[in-house]
């Protein structure tokens, strides 16, 4: 057989950049980890949210509010993402990331404080 089978006809897979990377880390612990955090243990605990403007959408609509208020964030994210000099591009996902792994841990700490509290 030849070479004109399917898989010399497909592209060769790449290797993601350093920039995809960071802000893959950036949606999973800002996105999914803050929120998760967030959800469930303002669902099972007596805890509340400190940030007032997200206590405001809460009372309003609901818990899962969060979810939109955190992708709402990540347009401005994303601009000054882009809006950045290509050489400070990356410094923009690493804050985030940071971030999302600072309120994941501070929901954590606060949620098993008030578990423990509360138990």
């Amino acid at each position: 057989m030849g070479g004109s089978g399917l898989l010399t006809r497909l592209p060769a897979l790449t290797r993601p950049s350093i920039n995809t990377i960071a802000w893959i880390c950036a949606v999973i612990s800002y996105v999914i980890g803050d929120t998760a955090t967030t959800v469930y243990f303002l669902s099972t605990t007596p805890a509340t949210e400190a940030n007032p403007l997200v206590e405001t959408l809460i009372g309003s609509y609901g818990l899962w509010a969060i979810v939109g208020w955190k992708l709402l964030l990540f347009g401005p994210f994303y601009l000054v993402y882009r809006l950045s000099p290509a050489w400070a591009r990356i410094t923009v996902p690493i804050v985030v990331a940071l971030l999302g792994v600072v309120l994941t841990g501070w929901n954590l700490y606060h949620g098993l404080v008030v578990l423990q509290c509360c138990a």
